[in-house]
């Protein structure tokens, strides 16, 4: 039978009919498809957006501990309102806020095991003294700290947690330093210590250079003192061993009359040696102030093998971020205060 035009024309109508269908199932997977990868994107951005954009970016961890630059600004924002002098720019503090963190850590994790742990009264009256709040105010009103912690948690985010750690790591560190007290007598072997200050790099890689050829600390002094910008200065007596935290800890190590340094502090270099020793010297309270001190450090530096520590460098970017975010945040907290009477930013405690 021969096929005609319309009939083959028919034939042709009927298989776009039946392929019908199959186009418009392959256009709806296709489409489904394409709207799944448009949902995955979105899903990988919004997650890259929240973990790993630069303010939620992990930067410190202690043990289980995690802080990224939006929890950095919360508590440096603190620390300079409340634990600093509130004239301290915010950007010295940024390099010394892992430090705070970790003996924060420490001392609450490590301290109870050599001391009381503290009384729920005990925090309370020292967060007092923390946020400055008159004593005789908190005696009439106690709930008056808990007014005044509500108010920095709605302004500023920093859990009411960190500030009791803060206040629990206060007193430890408290009790401690009256159980190390306990061990010094009325007498014991003293160093003099001086320090050495040089404004110039250049000279002081000479001086450091001749030092080691075997030239003693007063020749050195002798050649260097004129001309050059050097300076001498009496630190005073310090129990041996245990110089204090105001001095850099290899200072601690080494005998009399040897150098330690240099150390840097921008364009000057310190170095420090003792310049006689006492061996059965009085043991005056501010000495005794250094040396619990110094102990203090000590237990914190033993027990960091003890923990998960790591810490990454901030890049510029990051240290500009949390120095605006919590410089605004301290000007938002100390013009809280201007408005409360109940607090004076005129200073205020410090765990070191």
């Amino acid at each position: 039978m021969t096929n005609t035009r319309r009939s083959r024309r028919k034939e042709n109508n009927t298989e776009l009919q039946d392929s019908g269908p199959v186009i418009t199932e392959n256009r709806s997977i296709l489409f489904s498809y394409f709207a799944l990868l448009i949902v995955g994107i979105i899903l990988f951005f919004g997650y890259f957006v929240y973990y790993f954009n630069p303010p939620r970016k992990t930067i410190l961890t202690i043990d289980d501990e995690t802080y990224n630059a939006k929890k950095l600004v919360s508590e440096l924002g603190f620390f300079a309102s409340y634990m600093s002098n509130g004239n301290t720019p915010t950007e010295s503090l940024v390099s010394r806020l892992p430090e705070i963190l970790k003996n924060r850590y420490i001392l609450n994790k490590f301290g109870v095991e050599i001391v009381d742990i503290p009384s729920e009264e005990e925090i309370k009256l020292k967060i007092s003294e923390i946020l400055q709040v008159p004593t005789e105010i908190y005696q009439k009103d106690q709930s008056i700290v808990d007014v005044i912690l509500s108010e920095i948690r709605s302004s500023t985010n920093l859990s009411r947690i960190s500030i009791t750690d803060y206040a629990q790591s206060i007193l430890i560190q408290d009790k401690l330093k009256g159980l190390y007290a306990l061990d010094l007598r009325e007498r014991g072997n003293l160093s003099f210590v001086k320090r050495i200050s040089i404004e110039s790099e250049a000279i002081a890689t000479l001086f450091l250079t001749d030092y080691k050829s075997g030239k003693t600390i007063d020749e050195l002094l002798t050649i260097y003192k004129n001309g050059a910008k050097i300076q001498v200065d009496d630190i005073g007596w310090r129990l041996t061993g245990y110089v204090g935290l105001d001095i850099p800890v290899e200072v601690n190590e080494i005998e009399t009359l040897q150098l330690a340094g240099p150390f840097e502090l921008g364009t000057v270099s310190y170095f420090y040696y003792l310049e006689k020793q006492e061996l059965d010297g009085i043991i005056t309270p501010p000495i005794s102030g250094h040396y619990e001190d110094a102990k203090v450090s000590f237990f914190i530096n033993d027990q960091i093998a003890n923990i998960f520590y790591r810490e990454i460098d901030l890049d510029q970017t990051l240290k500009d971020y949390i120095v605006r975010e919590s410089g605004e945040m301290k000007l938002n907290l100390m013009g809280q205060a201007l408005l409360n009477p109940n607090q004076d930013f005129a200073g205020g405690s410090d765990v070191r």
